[in-house]
């Protein structure tokens, strides 16, 4: 233990947890020398290498997308609660729970969008599994929650562990890919993985052998099955993400980039604006007024929208899809709605960094060409089954406008130049601290059930993340200055967080 000690905190004092520490050990290790023996969790190529041939058909199977679905699923709605059910400032914990959370967000994103599947899986696997990762995530979330109070260990692992996670994450991502290459939609045999291009076809020739070579000669392989009538494919609710490398990679930066701001928020580590700016705390040398940072965070996107938008009514582009339009026009109110409310409702009090005020402004510009793009990459690729642009109309409509209202609010506690901040009163100001956040939410969420194209997607859950960090925050400001201030009234959803 004196090694052990040296990089690990003590054990938790809970007996719960040390016992399924042992227990859990115990299980995995008798799971592996299950899979040496070769007694296989039925999934994937293995998925009846297990059965009785007396009666196969007493086992409950899945369609194996189905199956994963349900083995990933209740894991990442663990540690997404998380945050919710064991809300803290410690740094490890957050990158525990980001970490988690991400991992199996990007296995369910694999499992719609990258993996192909021939075969089924047993339902008691998928019960297996996915009690496993559930349970998994729950006591190591739960671990890290009750060590927070002992000494940390003389060596300090956390950077080195963050790396290697991103590498073994994105390595991870990239081999499934390549895996997924290896087979065409509706294909069910298994293809021998390549780097590049897959593996030419054996050919299995008696004689084909050199001779002189000590192997035996392999017999013809036996004819593949027919496809299995099992349930059909799920619906598709997005456009293909793979009509452009460029989108996909941007979208996986973004989302490490929002989830490395989100968590900065939860650390108190704010975008110098709003509240947030002081000039003690601030790195940045130049400050401008806020409304004037306001400005420059939102006018090129409105800039971007605008010539876009201007450019698709050419007769050039007369055979571009209503989808193109709908969103272009959908983004360019979005940012005149923004810079109406800079102009003629916010009353500012604070400055803003000139650094954070381009970083924002770059993300909005490249969140509206890239939004777009996408749109217009994906305008001769098959319609998506499900078509979700009634909800995602409804839901910007009731974002924008909720948003608004809120935001009228907000500037209704103050008069021209007065700098004090009050307590919100008012609409769902009397349930949470940021409804303006959470509508904004709505908002972005809408936007991408209209585009139904991965990259707004990404940044709609991206950007929620990092709102629920802004909230979070905001509301332990308000608990700070103000003695008065009501604790049933939560960060961003009502009665929850």
């Amino acid at each position: 233990m004196g090694i052990l000690s040296a990089f690990l905190f003590p054990p938790p004092p809970s007996t719960f947890v040390n016992v399924m520490t042992v227990v859990s050990s115990t299980a995995m290790g008798m799971a592996g020398i299950s899979e040496i023996n070769g007694k296989h969790l039925q999934y994937s190529k293995f998925w009846n290498a297990n059965s009785s041939p007396k009666a196969p058909s007493e086992e409950t199977k899945l369609s194996s997308k189905y199956g994963m679905l349900l083995a990933y699923t209740p894991a990442f709605l663990a540690g997404a609660a998380s945050f919710w059910f064991f809300p803290s400032d410690n740094e490890r914990i957050l990158v525990l729970k980001a970490a988690l959370t991400l991992h199996f967000f990007k296995r369910i994103f694999e499992v719609l969008f990258i993996h192909k599947y021939s075969s089924k899986m047993v339902f008691d696997t998928a019960i297996k599994i996915s009690f496993s990762y559930c349970l998994s995530t729950v006591i190591m979330i739960y671990t890290q929650h009750l060590s927070q109070g002992l000494p940390e260990p003389p060596i300090d692992l956390k950077n080195i562990g963050i790396a290697l996670f991103l590498i073994g994450i994105i390595g991870n991502f990239y081999h499934h890919f390549l895996l997924s290459k290896t087979r065409k939609p509706g294909e069910t045999g298994n293809s021998i993985p390549c780097a590049s291009a897959p593996a030419p076809p054996f050919i299995w020739l008696e004689g084909a052998m050199p001779q002189g070579n000590e192997q035996r000669r392999r017999p013809p392989p036996p004819p593949l099955p027919p496809p299995s009538s099992g349930p059909s494919p799920m619906p598709t609710f997005l456009f293909s993400p793979f009509s452009s490398p460029f989108l996909l990679a941007l979208s996986s930066l973004t989302m490490l980039s929002i989830l490395v701001l989100a968590t900065s928020e939860f650390l108190g580590r704010h975008l110098q604006y709003s509240k947030f700016w002081s000039p003690k705390t601030s790195s940045n040398k130049i400050h401008l007024p806020s409304r004037s940072a306001m400005l420059l965070c939102y006018v090129p996107a409105f800039a971007v929208a605008s010539i876009s938008l201007f450019l698709l009514l050419l007769p050039r582009y007369n055979n571009s899809s209503t989808r193109i339009f709908l969103i272009n026009s959908l983004l360019l109110i979005h940012f005149f709605k923004r810079i109406f409310e800079v102009v003629f409702v916010h009353k500012y009090s604070n400055k803003m960094g000139l650094s954070d005020a381009i970083r924002v402004s770059i993300t909005y510009v490249l969140l509206t060409a890239s939004t777009i793009y996408s749109q217009m990459v994906s305008q001769n690729l098959e319609e998506p089954q499900i078509d979700l642009r009634a909800a995602g109309l409804a839901m910007y409509w009731i974002g924008i406008t909720g948003n608004l209202y809120h935001h009228v609010l907000l500037a209704k506690l103050r008069k021209e130049g007065d700098r004090e901040y009050r307590i919100p009163r008012g609409g769902m100001f009397e349930v949470i601290v940021c409804p303006h956040y959470l509508f904004e939410m709505v908002e972005f969420l809408g936007l991408a059930f209209v585009s139904q194209t991965l990259f707004p997607m990404v940044f709609a859950f991206g950007s929620a993340l990092f709102l629920v960090g802004r909230s979070y925050a905001t509301r332990n400001w308000y608990v700070s200055k103000f003695e008065d201030f009501p604790r049933h009234v939560k960060a961003i959803l009502p009665f929850v967080f």
